[in-house]
């Protein structure tokens, strides 16, 4: 099903695309707010189950209408050159399942591996986009999202709460590793550090040593099982983000764009963790 997802995806793409470009360059006209249903633009996978066929015509129209939106504004999420860095990506996305499209730009690099990410969501009246509340953006560095966003648990309130890690050279022979966990509603991102692992490379092998969120000395065994303790009964999901290169969207003109931008949100897929 995912495959059929795709083709209709690609099909309509030639439509909008044609739209937009066969009749003097002309936008799309703004949705009338009649579909606005959670969890309508965000493909889920149970494990070893097909896609479940009842997403809409309408759906679809407005999953494209909102990439349309995110490429339309690349001028507010596109970062000026001091942030290429070794690593420049982005990802379409829909984290917290509310049905707006969001654009993550992440940026990695520097001798101590700095990561800092940005997020735009698609704003209710499907008309623009709006930056996401990050407390951490102005910190020297944040999560490196870019290499593990993948587990998210699901609270009973709807919240999503992705695991994330950040890795810290701190000098030639000492990394410093943190679990933490991204929280995502709302037009809002929080940012809570459960447990950190400092390993130090010695002549003897690597010496490591782990500390909880409050600072005190935990074995390695539990640093390990932290997460699946602090979300015990909570329901796993994978989540598989399409991250592509944002240095080739630079010079693109806004038809290039949009299929480029449609390639990644094809990609973002939940899936299911059987417990």
């Amino acid at each position: 099903m995912k495959l059929k997802w795709k083709k209709t995806i690609c099909c309509l793409m030639i439509i909008l695309l044609g739209t937009m470009w066969g009749c003097g360059n002309k936008k799309e006209p703004q949705s009338d707010g009649e579909n606005n249903s959670p969890n309508g633009n965000v493909i889920h996978e149970e494990v070893d189950q097909n896609v479940p066929e009842d997403v809409s015509e309408t759906d679809k129209k407005e999953y494209l209408k909102q990439v349309s939106i995110i490429a339309n504004n690349k001028d507010i999420w596109y970062l000026p050159a001091e942030y290429e860095n070794e690593t420049y990506e982005y990802a379409i996305t829909d984290l917290d399942e509310n049905g707006r499209l969001e654009i993550i730009i992440s940026d990695m690099g520097g001798s101590g591996s700095y990561s800092h990410n940005f997020f735009y969501e698609v704003n209710k009246e499907l008309d623009g986009i709006v930056k996401m509340h990050n407390p951490t953006e102005q910190e020297k560095t944040q999560p490196d999202i870019l290499i593990d966003l993948e587990r998210v648990f699901i609270d009973s309130d709807g919240i999503h709460h992705y695991i994330v890690t950040d890795y810290l050279k701190q000098d030639e022979n000492t990394y410093y590793i943190t679990i933490g966990v991204m929280s995502v509603s709302e037009n809002q991102i929080s940012h809570e550090y459960l447990a950190s692992r400092t390993e130090v490379e010695t002549d003897k092998g690597v010496k490591a040593a782990h500390k909880d969120f409050a600072g005190n000395d935990i074995s390695e065994d539990e640093y390990y099982r932290i997460v699946k303790e602090y979300f015990e009964g909570y329901p796993e999901w994978k989540v598989h983000i399409e991250w592509q290169s944002a240095r080739e969207l630079k010079d693109m003109n806004e038809k290039e764009l949009l299929e480029e931008l449609s390639k990644s949100a094809e990609g973002f897929v939940f899936e299911k963790v059987n417990s």
